[in-house]
């Protein structure tokens, strides 16, 4: 990648972001000076000469960069990267993969025994889903960063937020489905007065199971975006600190 250290530098001065968004808005702007240097090179320039065109060209106003900063002070971003820059010392990864460890195992013992999904029904089944969606996805970014070693900064990045996002998704599901449950199950006893007791208490067990299936997958998929997250992020940091 070409070096463009003397523009990157006071510009990350100039953006008032904290860790880790200064890093990805930098290695963006540099990606793009990257394309847009390569572009002038195809078209016959000089080394020196596509370097001078791709700073002239791109945009680094006071307006562009109010908006890069807008895009990355989202809350959803924002959240992400709170969340993915705890953990930062040795206790506190410690923890984390002792949490972790017993988690996987929990869960791995639960799926094998099948008592609990089959308590939570076929309601269980849309969490489930989006719980082995998060999985996969997990396990295909890991492949791509730790065995591939694809650490291009862009694909590492890619999907790595549909992760984060799925997790979310199985809580929301499981208190979503366990309420729509009780509606169902509020105009049973309606309908059968004398065995309202019955079906309040099945209504009871079947979301216990169900609500302990989503967030025992959210935290597990959570987990797997955390510890993705944190590698990328050390890509991330390694790329800019070459860059300027």
């Amino acid at each position: 990648m070409t070096s463009f250290a003397e523009v990157l530098r006071p510009l990350s001065a100039r953006l008032p972001l904290p860790q880790p968004a200064r890093t990805r808005v930098l290695l963006e702007i540099a990606a793009d000076l990257e394309d847009m240097y390569r572009h002038y090179r195809a078209s016959g320039l000089s080394e020196e000469e596509a370097r001078l065109k791709a700073v002239e060209a791109f945009d680094l106003s006071d307006e562009a960069l109010a908006e890069l900063v807008r895009v990355h002070t989202s809350f959803f971003r924002r959240l992400l990267d709170r969340l993915s820059s705890q953990a930062q010392s040795r206790w506190e990864r410690g923890l984390l993969l002792i949490v972790a460890g017993t988690l996987s195992f929990v869960c791995v013992h639960l799926v094998l025994r099948g008592e609990v999904v089959a308590v939570a029904g076929t309601q269980v089944w849309p969490t489930l889903i989006c719980g082995m969606a998060g999985l996969t996805l997990g396990l295909i970014k890991f492949y791509q960063i730790h065995i591939k070693q694809d650490h291009e900064l862009r694909r590492a990045r890619r999907w790595l937020d549909a992760i984060a996002i799925l997790a979310g998704v199985q809580v929301i599901l499981g208190f979503l489905v366990a309420w729509f449950s009780l509606y169902l199950t509020a105009r049973r006893m309606a309908e059968d007065v004398e065995y309202a007791g019955v079906h309040l208490f099945n209504w009871l067990v079947s979301a216990s199971a169900l609500l302990s299936v989503s967030l025992m997958g959210a935290l597990l998929t959570a987990m797997i975006w955390f510890a993705l997250a944190r590698r990328v992020a050390g890509i991330a940091d390694a790329e800019a600190a070459l860059l300027t």
